[in-house]
Parts: structure tokens; sequence; C-alpha cells
């Protein structure tokens, strides 16, 4: 069972990459076997398509934001300012590199029920962090968080001029009218 556990998880890197460097179109399920180094017909043992890895590499990126997410909100809201959380949610997103990039140019998105439910969770963790720093308009301030995230995200990776991490979640910590 671990063996099935390592080949999917490499599985799932190895799309990222692809899907990073390349975006959903232009992947397909043999480039993706050939970089992991199994048939194509082992890589359907693990996936029914490509829109299944896709959507696991998706899901891998929220996940490692939710966890950040997470425990801010299991922690009381003076012993993490709300600069340290937005500035830790940016350096992860940096992490997972382009894919949040091609995201936003992949049909499954509005195409795929699970999809949305995932977009809906995420954005539901983001409103109960921002409540947790008592930021009024939780929805409206939610949307902000996520598209000035996002922006920094996409930002970053074409100008070299781009303010620190730091530098900016400090201004957007400023936008919530709180320090903490």
């Amino acid at each position: 069972m671990e063996q099935r556990a390592t080949t999917k998880e490499h599985i799932i890197s190895e799309a990222k990459k692809l899907f990073t460097s390349q975006g959903f179109a232009e992947v397909s399920m043999s480039m993706i076997a050939k970089e992991v180094g199994i048939t194509k017909a082992a890589l359907y043992h693990f996936f029914e398509n490509k829109a299944s890895i896709y959507i696991t590499v998706i899901e891998d990126v929220f996940l490692a934001i939710g966890e950040v997410l997470d425990a801010a909100v299991a922690t009381p809201a003076a012993a993490i300012p709300l600069v340290d959380v937005i500035e830790h949610v940016i350096a992860v997103g940096m992490q997972e590199g382009n894919v949040i990039l091609r995201m936003d140019k992949c049909p499954l998105l509005t195409e795929k029920e699970h999809m949305h439910t995932l977009f809906q969770t995420f954005f539901q963790k983001v409103e109960h962090l921002l409540a947790h720093y008592d930021v009024p308009e939780t929805g409206l301030a939610a949307h902000v968080f996520l598209n000035a995230v996002h922006g920094y995200i996409k930002w970053a990776h074409i100008d070299p001029d781009v303010p620190d991490i730091r530098r900016y979640s400090d201004y957007l910590a400023t936008l919530f009218h709180t320090k903490t």
C-alpha cells in the first residue's frame, strides 16, 4: 500500500510541474506517465483522467494554504498578527508556483461541481479567519484578501521589482484596519 501512495504522490508532483510549466490544455496523460516513469495504463490505474489529476493538484494547493488558515484560527488572534498570517499564505502560494497562476485559465474550474465546492469551502475558511481577527464585512474582505494574494503571486512572477512579501502583507493588513 505504501508503494501505491508513493507513486500517487509522485504522479501529483510531476503533474503539478507539467501543469505549472505548460498549462492544463497542453499536458496529456502520456506526458504525465512519461515524467513519472510509468505506463499510461498504469497512470489510469491511479486517476481516471487528466482532470482528476489536475483537481487533486489544486486540492493540494488549497490544503496547504488552508492549513495556514486553520492554524491561525486555532490560536488566539493576539498571539499571531494578521500580517504574519497573510505573509505565510503568500509564501505558501509562492512555493506552489505557477500552478496557481494557471488555475484561472483551466476550463474545469467553471464546469465541475467539485471545484465549485472546493472554492466555496476555501472562501469560507478565509471568511472564518477574518472573523477571527474581527475584520468587518468578512465576505467582502475575503474577496479582497483572495484577490490581493492571487494578484501578488501573479505580480511577483513577472515583475522583479515587486515589494517584498512582508511589506505587501503589512499593507494588506492595514486595509483590514488591524495589525493583529
